[in-house]
């Protein structure tokens, strides 16, 4: 076997998602899900659990060809429209590991959660929001480079 050839195990158990990606048998990077997850990616999102079992399984691929950035933010929308409350999902690399969850913004009170998403993920959704709000706004989107 070819040191570049992989094969991708499921791993799942229960309604958990759970993806290895072996390198001659050898356990070398997971990517999983949570049920609650999955769950949620439905109800908030519409990601069909068929959907994000082919997202986990591209997302390992990619860190496995070291073209997976730290965290990802993807599917961003306004939960009502002005209610300035936002959700999205999340990719986020931790060394080997692929997470993917959902997480919210409530930006009139300024509060990011879930509170088990880690703050560098909850920093990024925040950042993205902005760039979606100011977005088109010469001066706002100044600041916002200079603040980067």
């Amino acid at each position: 076997m070819a040191p570049d050839t992989y094969e991708i195990t499921n791993e799942s158990s229960g309604d958990d998602l759970r993806f290895v990606l072996r390198v001659q048998g050898q356990p070398v990077e997971t990517a999983r899900a949570r049920s609650e997850v999955v769950t949620q990616m439905h109800a908030q999102l519409g990601v069909t659990r068929e959907d994000l079992v082919l997202e986990l399984q591209r997302s390992l691929e990619r860190l496995h060809r070291k073209e997976l950035d730290k965290v990802t933010i993807e599917r961003l929308r306004e939960r009502t429209p002005g209610s300035l409350y936002f959700v999205a999902s999340y990719i986020f690399r931790d060394f080997r590991d692929v997470i993917e969850g959902v997480i919210w913004y409530d930006l009139p009170n300024g509060m990011t959660g879930p509170d088990d998403v880690p703050a560098l993920v909850r920093n990024k959704l925040r950042y993205e929001v902005h760039a979606k709000l100011t977005a088109g706004n010469e001066s706002a989107e100044a600041l916002r480079r200079a603040l980067r």
